[in-house]
């Protein structure tokens, strides 16, 4: 089974672009730190920067938990009973804007 982590994220304030729309800036890795089994080092971020572009924002809701969960596979452990629940079909809750230019 893949390892679950969570990771501290920034993310500025919201600004509505209309009511359903909404935009803002976050942080979508982490520099050397395990996450499912894998370790991305900031010369391999550099290089994915490009890959940003205008992909989805995939995610699942989790009932159990009340909150949005990740992308991270078939399985994972949830809440405070660390439970093995099996991953909802994901669904795009946005897109990275294909004109702006992902930093590090």
């Amino acid at each position: 089974m893949k390892e679950h982590i969570s990771l501290s994220i920034n993310i500025e304030p919201l600004s509505k672009i209309n009511p359903l729309i909404g935009r803002y800036k976050c942080n979508v890795a982490a520099v050397d730190i395990k996450a499912n089994g894998f370790i991305f080092h900031k010369d391999i971020l550099e290089k994915m920067i490009p890959t940003l572009q205008g992909s989805p924002i995939l995610t699942y809701y989790s009932e159990i938990d009340d909150k949005f969960g990740g992308h991270e596979g078939d399985c994972y452990k949830s809440g405070i009973t660390q439970k093995i629940v099996q991953t909802p079909e994901l669904s795009a809750i946005g897109f990275v804007n294909h004109l702006d230019t992902p930093t590090f």
